[in-house]
C-alpha cells in the first residue's frame, strides 16, 4: 500500500509537470503567431473623452491622430472619433477610416466595430460616406454583413428618405 501511495504521487507529479511545460510551449508559440496589439494610449483615451463630451472635435482628431499610427482604437472610442471626423472632414473620413481599419484589421475589421461606424455615419445623415465603408467594410476589410449592418443601412437611407436604396438594401439581404 506503501509503494502503491509513493508511485501515485510520482506519477501524479510527472503528469503535472508535463502538461506545465507542454502548455508554456504552446503559449510562446501562440505569442509568436499572434502578437497581442499595443493597447491605445491612456492619456489619449481621456483626452478624447473630456474633448468630445465639451463637443471640441478638433481636438478628438488631433489627439486620435496621435495615437492611432500606433495602436487601434478601442471600439468606446470609435464613436467619438467618427462623429469628429464627419464633422470637421465628411469628404475624407471614409478614406481615413477605412486606412486604420486596414492598419489594424486584427484588432478592428469586425461587425461590431463596423456596425458602430455605420450607426454614427447614418445618423449624421452621411449617405455617400456610408456607401463608401459599407464597400470598404465588405471588399477591403472582407468584413461579413451582418443583420445589424444591413438595419444601419436601412435606418440611415430611411432617414433621408431614399426609398429607392432601402429596396436596394433589402434585395441584397
Amino acid at each position: 500500500e506503501l509503494s502503491f501511495l509513493v508511485f501515485f504521487a510520482l506519477g501524479f507529479a510527472f503528469l503535472r509537470i508535463d502538461g506545465f511545460a507542454r502548455n508554456s510551449t504552446q503559449c510562446k508559440k501562440q505569442w509568436a503567431e499572434n502578437p497581442k496589439p499595443r493597447g491605445f494610449d491612456a492619456r489619449l483615451r481621456k483626452i478624447i473623452e473630456a474633448e468630445a463630451a465639451l463637443g471640441k472635435h478638433d481636438a478628438v482628431l488631433k489627439a486620435w491622430r496621435v495615437g492611432c499610427a500606433s495602436a487601434p482604437t478601442p471600439p468606446e472610442l470609435m464613436k467619438p472619433v467618427v462623429q469628429a471626423l464627419l464633422d470637421l472632414k465628411p469628404e475624407a473620413a471614409a478614406n481615413e477610416l477605412l486606412e486604420h481599419l486596414r492598419k489594424h484589421a486584427v484588432a478592428l475589421s469586425n461587425s461590431r466595430i463596423a456596425c458602430g461606424v455605420l450607426d454614427v455615419v447614418a445618423r449624421a445623415g452621411q449617405m455617400r460616406t456610408m456607401e463608401d465603408l459599407w464597400e470598404g467594410f465588405q471588399k477591403d476589410l472582407h468584413i461579413k454583413p451582418t443583420y445589424q449592418m444591413y438595419e444601419m443601412l436601412v435606418g440611415g437611407f430611411a432617414s433621408v428618405g431614399d426609398e429607392r436604396k432601402v429596396a436596394k438594401v433589402f434585395e441584397t439581404m
